[in-house]
């Protein structure tokens, strides 16, 4: 590899981390934090990690698309 060559792969290089750290930083000024109580996806990853196969509790009425687990 030559000295040109080299260069420019580190251009590169440097070129694509500030591209990532731009939207990085983009896409955390752009979310709202208000909207993490509709993470569907961790509520049913943390009832699968502790062993469950849904929510043990009825979800809350906002959270209309989950299906409670019927109990007996």
């Amino acid at each position: 590899m030559t000295a040109h060559e080299r260069r420019d792969t580190v251009r590169q290089f440097w070129i694509a981390a500030g591209l990532s750290l731009f939207a990085a930083i983009a896409f955390y000024f752009s979310t709202n934090a208000t909207l993490r109580d509709l993470d569907y996806t961790s509520r049913i990853a943390s009832a699968l990690l502790s062993g469950h196969l849904g929510l043990r509790e009825k979800p809350p009425d906002w959270l209309n698309e989950m299906i409670p687990k019927k109990q007996a």
